[in-house]
């Protein structure tokens, strides 16, 4: 990506043949030179930064304590285990954020009745109220993001970029088998409206 934000072209290797076929020649004419990844990852990494600017400036939240918060939240509950699965964090980091969003009220730390060491997070009533208004600030963001595209481009960008997630982890799994546990941990979840 350029200082403008725009994509730059990846230059050709010199005396590089790769192995093309039909489909590739296709997908490049589909998406010029970029892979696709090239095109998803600077839209999701703008609306992250988008995301902790807000969360930060609204309600005091660092990422991390954003990111915990939204997680727990879409659970409902879940195990310290789990989250840091879904999370990406060393222990450590998420260990200080939930010890900073214990301190404030926002989450409940539990112990497991069959698994005395394993910890259980919930949201306290203040932590789902924060988590509402979140979810509306995120709303917000969103309809101001999509407001002028068609609904048909919108749901299939939707059904595209399920699909590519679902094929990703697929790769992944196959790539470090260990990977399909750390992908989708079993947690309980609730519906999202958002």
């Amino acid at each position: 990506m350029d200082r403008t934000g725009q994509l730059s072209r990846p230059k050709p290797q010199a005396g590089a043949a790769p192995d093309r076929t039909q489909r590739d020649a296709e997908l490049e004419q589909a998406l010029g030179e970029y892979l696709f990844s090239r095109l998803v990852i600077p839209l999701a990494t703008t609306l992250k930064r988008l995301a902790a600017l807000e969360y930060k400036a609204q309600y005091g939240l660092s990422h991390v304590d954003w990111t915990i918060l939204a997680l727990i939240g879409d659970a409902g509950e879940i195990s310290f285990k789990d989250l840091s699965r879904l999370i990406a964090l060393d222990s450590g980091q998420l260990s200080r954020g939930l010890k900073s969003l214990a301190a404030r009220g926002l989450v409940l730390r539990a112990n497991q009745r069959t698994f005395p060491r394993e910890q259980i997070l919930s949201l306290t009533p203040e932590g789902a109220a924060l988590w509402t208004r979140m979810r509306k600030t995120a709303r917000t963001r969103n309809r101001k993001l999509l407001e002028d595209i068609p609904l048909e481009d919108l749901r299939g960008f939707a059904a595209l970029a399920q699909t590519a997630h679902a094929r990703a982890l697929a790769m992944l799994q196959e790539a470090r088998p260990e990977a399909k546990a750390e992908a989708r941990p079993a947690v309980k979840t609730r519906a999202r409206s958002a």
